[in-house]
């Protein structure tokens, strides 16, 4: 049986903190976008421009730093990371529900015929339901039917 890519086990105790390696932003960009009429940040990601079936491929240190980004993402999510500060000492919504945006604008179904990565990108997803509770709303944009 093909091993599951599991999520990082290394010391999380500076996620919130630590800066990803500049290749990995540019190649797996994901961004706060602003906030809606509620103050609730809308988050973007650009999973169409994602080539994780290389990385997983590869098995070396980009995947282990794209495992590390996507667990920030998610611990930042649930700490409210990502709330808008009105000023130093209050903060523009009174809750840490973000709003996500999924982008599968330049999608390439190559990333799926592989198993391994499939199931990376499921992992993920199973991860990211950790945080749901904090994701008021969400939409998927620029994906087809299937």
């Amino acid at each position: 049986a093909e091993n599951v890519v599991q999520p990082s086990t290394e010391d999380i105790s500076d996620l919130l903190e630590w800066t990803p390696p500049e290749k990995i932003k540019q190649e797996y960009p994901t961004y706060l976008s602003g906030y809606d009429y509620e103050n609730r940040p809308v988050i973007v990601i650009l999973t169409g421009k994602w080539d994780t079936r290389r990385v997983v491929e590869e098995d070396g240190q980009d995947l282990k730093d794209l495992l590390r980004i996507n667990d920030q993402f998610i611990e930042r999510v649930k700490n409210g990371y990502y709330r808008r500060r009105v000023n130093e000492s209050d903060r523009g919504s009174t809750d840490d529900e973000i709003v996500l945006i999924i982008d599968y604008d330049g999608f390439d179904f190559r990333q799926f015929q592989s198993q391994k990565n499939t199931k990376h990108a499921m992992k993920f997803f199973e991860n990211l339901e950790s945080c749901y509770d904090k994701i008021a709303y969400g939409f998927i944009v620029n994906a087809n039917s299937l």
